[in-house]
């Protein structure tokens, strides 16, 4: 059966290019004899286009397009080679993020279709450009970018579609602004104090921060620092920490620096760490003025009781020195 369909065929394009149009078949017959497949296919170097900074890299990816047509292929125009229309093919980008860009270097292209008996295959290169327009880009997230080439119906040669996806990640773009309650702290000997420090996450991704405090005075100062935290973006977060002298006096006010070092990382990816961020203190340790008076009544006391003590023995000493001598 398929010998005779082939037969059939040749013996009706032969006609057809020899010019005899009184000879016809039935559409139905005519349009299963004459019909030609097409396939198109896109490849790119790769389908992943990693990690992007946002609004600073921009990323070329070459794609290569395969156009192929099967044998008995008649475009319009045929059987004049001077007629004879290409096959057009577009590329068109169907779906994208909204926080990136492309740009097709070359979206339309013309496949020649100059074989009969045979089929043939042509391969296409374009380029194309991918950027991330906003700084907001959420971090480390998927995008998918679907590109989508068709080849147009030409003659007896059928259309063909096929679609290439790609995936695009932003990369983290680590941002805090951070403050203290307090830039100056006047504390006393005997005293406990609370200060906070604001971090607010900029950023676009959820971090992880901590806070450390280092001081010259180490031995002056008991620094009671929060468990770290995780900010969401464009969220804050406090962190109360206490501050207590070790000394109970002090023979002059002191001021010292105390520095808190904020450190944070992108939660979810803890390889990506942002600039940590310094706070400065100064602390003016003052001595206790309440707890030296009330030192000093009780020294008085003490030194009275004492005096009355040894002024009692005396008296008594020479009581019993009298009584001895009368």
């Amino acid at each position: 059966m398929k010998k005779l369909i082939r037969l059939l065929l040749i013996f009706f394009v032969s006609c057809q290019i020899a010019g005899m149009h009184h000879f016809s078949l039935p559409a139905q017959a005519r349009n299963y004899l004459v019909t030609t497949d097409s396939e198109i296919m896109i490849q790119a170097a790769t389908n992943n286009l990693g990690i992007i900074t946002p609004q600073s890299e921009i990323i070329y990816t070459e794609l290569t397009i395969t156009y192929e047509y099967d044998r008995f292929a008649r475009p319009e125009g045929f059987p004049i080679p001077s007629r004879q229309q290409p096959t057009m093919i577009k590329l068109q980008i169907e779906k994208k993020p909204a926080w990136c860009d492309i740009e097709l270097a070359k979206d339309t292209f013309e496949a020649s279709v100059t074989t009969f008996f045979q089929g043939k295959t042509q391969n296409f290169t374009t380029t194309f450009k991918t950027w991330i327009t906003s700084e907001d880009a959420p971090a480390f997230t998927t995008g998918e970018i679907t590109i989508n080439a068709s080849a147009n119906h030409n003659g007896n040669i059928q259309p063909a579609t096929t679609k290439y996806t790609l995936t695009i990640q932003p990369d983290f773009i680590p941002l805090i602004s951070s403050w203290l309650s307090n830039t100056t702290l006047t504390i006393k000997t005997s005293e406990e104090k609370t200060l906070t420090i604001t971090v607010k996450n900029q950023g676009n991704a959820r971090i992880t921060a901590a806070i450390e405090a280092n001081t010259t005075a180490e031995a002056l100062f008991q620094i009671a620092l929060p468990q770290a935290k995780t900010i969401a973006v464009d969220d804050e977060a406090i962190f109360n920490v206490t501050l207590q002298t070790n000394k109970k006096d002090v023979e002059e006010t002191q001021i010292e620096t105390i520095l808190f070092t904020i450190s944070y990382y992108a939660t979810d990816q803890p390889n990506y760490e942002g600039a940590p961020v310094t706070l400065q203190l100064k602390a003016e340790v003052h001595e206790d003025q309440d707890e030296v008076a009330t030192v000093d009544l009780t020294l008085f006391i003490i030194a009275i009781v004492i005096v009355f003590i040894i002024v009692y023995i005396v008296f008594t000493i020479i009581t019993i020195r009298r009584r001895k001598y009368t």
